[in-house]
């Protein structure tokens, strides 16, 4: 006679097969941060701070926000590398985002 399934090893065992498909399997995660990389632009910087409305999804709240880009022509302001916080390469593509905070300059590219 055949006991299988009778005493809960069946269930466990299909549970234990659902829990590993669906943790292996490709997720997508959705974007929680738009435009991290600040590339998606409405146009160039002009040659002064405060611009981070340029980069789409984004808007200055409150203090200095500042959107660096290399398409800047200037280059000396709020260019990529250097400008006026130091020298700083963007991780990826052409654009980052600063802002001052207390004891320093912050670049951030997500």
């Amino acid at each position: 006679m055949n006991n299988f399934g009778n005493d809960g090893s069946s269930t466990l065992m299909f549970k234990n097969i659902i829990f590993f498909a669906l943790a292996w399997c490709p997720c997508l995660g959705q974007k929680l941060v738009p435009n991290g990389s600040f590339e998606d632009i409405s146009h160039c910087v002009d040659d002064e701070y405060g611009q981070i409305e340029v980069a789409k999804g984004w808007f200055q709240h409150s203090g200095s926000t500042d959107h660096f880009n290399r398409c800047n022509k200037k280059k000396n302001f709020v260019g990529i590398p250097s400008n006026y916080a130091g020298s700083q390469e963007s991780v990826y593509g052409n654009g980052y985002a600063g802002l001052w905070k207390t004891g320093g300059y912050a670049h951030a590219d997500t």
